[in-house]
């Protein structure tokens, strides 16, 4: 982690000689900047995942199914980091940079709702209403128990 934080500090000294801003930058705009760094980080990361298992895919399943396979693996995937991540932060405490980098950042980029709706939609209006439904329930009956049985294994002082 130091020699991660060490290059960051590195980028936005040389950010401040490049663009001439002053060195001395205030530690709440230093915060805010990193903030936004943090989630920049995870989503490239969470991408790249969501990418990966779209690849992986491809070669195992027909072109219907792999969009569908790819989008509803990368979901409850990140149902179930997002389902640790909380737990981690409800009970040991996890720092704001470690909530922004894994669940703003990795989740965000490795979850597909936008492409879940679009994939729903897309099948619901060619007439694959059994596709879209499933879809749907398949998605979602799966997300909320990738979320309970994390919770269930890992409860915190809150329940």
């Amino acid at each position: 982690m130091f020699v991660c934080r060490a290059s960051i500090d590195v980028f936005f000294y040389w950010i401040h000689l490049e663009f001439g801003l002053p060195a001395n930058i205030t530690k709440s705009k230093y915060i805010r900047c990193m903030n936004f760094v943090w989630v920049f980080i995870g989503g490239g990361i969470g991408s790249m995942l969501r990418y990966a298992i779209s690849l992986g895919y491809v070669n195992t399943f027909s072109q219907k199914w792999a969009a569908l396979a790819a989008t509803l693996t990368s979901n409850i995937m990140a149902c179930i980091l997002l389902a640790v991540v909380w737990n981690l932060q409800q009970g040991a405490g996890l720092s704001k940079a470690g909530m922004l980098l894994l669940a703003t950042g990795i989740c965000g980029g490795f979850s597909t709702f936008s492409t879940f709706s679009l994939e729903t939609f897309y099948y619901w209006k060619n007439g694959d209403w059994m596709y879209a439904v499933a879809n749907v329930v398949i998605s979602i009956v799966l997300g909320l128990a990738a979320i309970a049985l994390i919770t269930r294994a890992y409860p915190t002082s809150e329940g």
